[in-house]
């Protein structure tokens, strides 16, 4: 740790090098991450401490760390929501452009040009859900997609329709079909990636746009 903040810059970017317009969200969910660590245990029943616990086995971890394009957008996202600042975004043009992911076969991609991924059933959607945007999209023909990578057999979701399923596509797949109120399953919180019931026992209101 000693090691860590010797090579912090000031301006909290995360290599010390480069200017101020370099330091991104990567960069700061880096040090949110390192910061998590530092105090790991010590204020178990601080806000923070709960939040990042959380955040460390959620979306927005996942986010920063496995994804790129799509990850950050719903991690950003989910700053603006957790900060109750989403006045800030232009939530059509940026709602029209995740929008724009849905392909003819009903799933999302994450950028133009590439193919559907359950995965992006979670970060396209909770970003739309926060929003107020999430009836842009076709949800019958999304719930189909992702209900055909699930295997009937050993159980989960894959990433598309035949392959091996998985914890990662299973997680975000479960969690889109709640967003889309899919028959059986519990409410889920789109900034948190957390059962909704548990949001709301603890009192915490992430801000979330309505339906215009």
């Amino acid at each position: 740790m000693d090691f860590t903040t010797f090579v912090k810059p000031s301006n909290g970017g995360g290599d010390g090098g480069g200017s101020d317009a370099d330091v991104g969200g990567q960069k700061l969910q880096f040090w949110k991450h390192v910061e998590y660590i530092e105090n790991h245990g010590k204020q178990e029943d601080d806000y923070e401490y709960c939040m990042t616990e959380f955040l460390r086995m959620s979306g927005i971890y996942w986010g920063t760390t496995a994804l790129d394009i799509m990850g950050l957008i719903y991690c950003c996202v989910g700053f603006f929501s957790l900060t109750h600042r989403l006045h800030l975004l232009d939530v059509d043009k940026l709602g029209w452009w995740l929008c724009e992911r849905q392909l003819p076969s009903g799933g999302l991609n994450g950028r133009p040009e590439k193919l559907p991924d359950v995965c992006y059933s979670w970060w396209v959607l909770a970003s739309l859900t926060i929003m107020g945007r999430l009836h842009w999209i076709s949800s019958e023909k999304l719930q189909q997609f992702i209900l055909s990578c699930q295997d009937t057999e050993t159980g989960g979701f894959s990433d598309r329709t035949g392959n091996m399923p998985d914890i990662f596509h299973t997680l975000f797949g479960i969690g889109g079909l709640s967003l889309l109120g899919h028959s059986g399953l519990k409410a889920i919180n789109p900034t948190l990636c957390m059962p909704q019931y548990i949001i709301d026992r603890l009192g915490i209101k992430p801000q979330r746009l309505p339906r215009p």
